[in-house]
Formats: C-alpha cells, structure tokens, sequence
C-alpha cells in the first residue's frame, strides 16, 4: 500500500519547533530516541512529584 503524502503543516512555527526538537534528539524513524527521552522526561517527573511530596 502506497505511503499517503505528509500534509501541510496547519501552524508553520509550531512545525518548525517540532522539527528541531526531533533534531536536538537525534530523533530517527524508529522512535528509540523518542522513547529514551520519554522515559527520562517521566523519572524525572516523578522524582520532581516526590519531592514535592516530602516538603509536605
């Protein structure tokens, strides 16, 4: 089955934006450095929780 073609970005900036956060990630089409980022944005989002938590 043929790939449909990327449509046009409804907002250029936030596109662009987009683009070079996949750039500084080193981001591929496989989508391991996405999910590595991921998993490092939520450690360190639930350390941050349980800190908060602590000053309780």
């Amino acid at each position: 089955m043929p790939k449909k073609p990327m449509p046009k970005p409804d907002d250029k900036e936030q596109s662009d934006r987009f683009i070079e956060t996949a750039r500084l990630l080193n981001a591929n089409e496989s989508g391991e450095e996405f999910e590595l980022a991921m998993k490092i944005a939520k450690i360190a989002h639930l350390k941050k929780e349980r800190d908060i938590k602590a000053k309780k």
